[in-house]
C-alpha cells in the first residue's frame, strides 16, 4: 500500500466535504513522480521519466507498471482515481514529461480512461 495515496485520501477525502461548502471540480496532476514513481532501467542506465520518449517507447508492461509503483500501489491508485471520478472530479494529467510517452503508459495501466483527452505534456501546442 502506498501511505501518501491513502493519506491523501484521508485528509482531502471529498465525501468528508460538508454540502454547504464548494466542492473540488478539477484535480491537475503531473506524471513523474506523482502518477509515476520513476525507475532506474539497469538495461538502459537511465531513470525512466516521461520526458525520455524514446527510453518510455523501449518498455515493456513490467516496466510500465513498475514505473508507477507496482501492481499494488497501481490498484491504490485505480481506487483513488475511480473515487474522485465518482465524486464528479474532473481529471487532468499537466507534465513537463511528453504526451507521446505518457499516454501509452497509462493505456497500459489501464488508467487512460480517468484522463480520457485531458493530457498535456511538453509536446502539446
Amino acid at each position: 500500500r502506498d501511505t501518501r495515496l491513502l493519506g491523501f485520501l484521508s485528509r482531502y477525502s471529498l465525501f468528508a466535504v460538508p454540502a454547504a461548502q464548494t466542492r473540488i471540480k478539477a484535480l491537475v496532476l503531473d506524471f513523474d513522480s506523482t502518477l509515476s514513481t520513476p525507475t532506474w532501467l539497469s538495461r538502459a542506465q537511465q531513470w525512466a521519466v516521461a520526458d525520455n520518449l524514446p527510453l518510455f517507447e523501449s518498455m515493456d508492461e513490467a516496466e510500465i507498471i513498475a514505473n508507477l509503483g507496482g501492481a499494488a500501489r497501481l490498484a491504490t491508485l485505480h481506487t483513488l482515481l475511480g473515487a474522485l471520478e465518482a465524486s464528479g472530479v474532473v481529471l487532468h494529467i499537466v507534465s513537463i514529461g511528453r504526451k507521446a510517452a505518457i499516454v501509452p503508459h497509462l493505456r497500459a495501466a489501464r488508467l487512460l480512461p480517468y484522463f480520457g483527452e485531458r493530457v498535456w505534456g511538453q509536446d502539446c501546442e
